[in-house]
């Protein structure tokens, strides 16, 4: 699959190198692609560099990685989106150094569901916002039982797609449910930073 990364950070960079690794062609998006070769080098023959409307126009999944504070001008870069694929890997917070972590938006919404509301058209999947960058690396593949990633979405027939792209980053995704669901799979929800196997996050939701 043509894979597009917008936002090509910890996470961004992270799930693009598994992915050209699995395969996928990946194009890392930048407004300055030249200082995205490092990535291109390490991702092989499947790395590509660009700016976010070439990734846009190249990728059959888009993929949003950006900081939340640039949301905003990362989705009018990319324009209209219609009826794309896209992974939301985002979180509502910006690090504010002495302070910690200040929240974006209300306590009552999550960024996924935001999202889903102005991309009304787009065939969206909450995913990878419960996982640490640095385990996007240290857990994938474990053993004996894979870590879970769990997602939200409402998009049922693109399911296997997506989960076919997760299990490509070496995770066990798991349906937690639509997008009033998300908050439990953002920053500090009830499955963020956790290392549950699928089996775990599977009997937390009652299945």
């Amino acid at each position: 699959m043509r894979i597009g990364i917008i936002g090509a950070g910890k996470i961004g960079g992270t799930l693009g190198l598994s992915w050209a690794r699995a395969g996928h062609e990946v194009m890392f998006s930048s407004r300055h692609p030249e200082n995205l070769l490092d990535l291109v080098g390490q991702a092989g023959g499947n790395g590509l560099a660009g700016t976010v409307p070439e990734a846009c126009e190249h990728a059959e999944l888009l993929v949003l990685a950006v900081p939340y504070d640039h949301l905003d001008d990362a989705l009018n870069r990319m324009g209209d989106l219609g009826d794309r694929l896209v992974i939301d890997a985002t979180n509502p917070y910006r690090f504010v150094p002495g302070e910690g972590m200040h929240r974006l938006i209300p306590e009552d919404t999550s960024a996924g569901m935001l999202l889903h509301q102005r991309l009304p058209g787009t065939h969206l999947f909450k995913v990878f916002s419960s996982i640490p960058a640095r385990w996007l690396t240290q857990h994938a593949f474990q053993e004996p039982d894979w870590m879970a990633a769990p997602y939200c979405t409402i998009s049922q027939p693109l399911i296997s797609t997506i989960e076919n792209i997760i299990n490509d980053t070496g995770f066990e995704p798991v349906l937690v449910g639509s997008f009033q669901q998300c908050q439990r799979i953002e920053l500090f929800g009830e499955f963020s930073n956790k290392p549950l196997t699928a089996a775990e996050v599977h009997e937390q939701l009652g299945h």
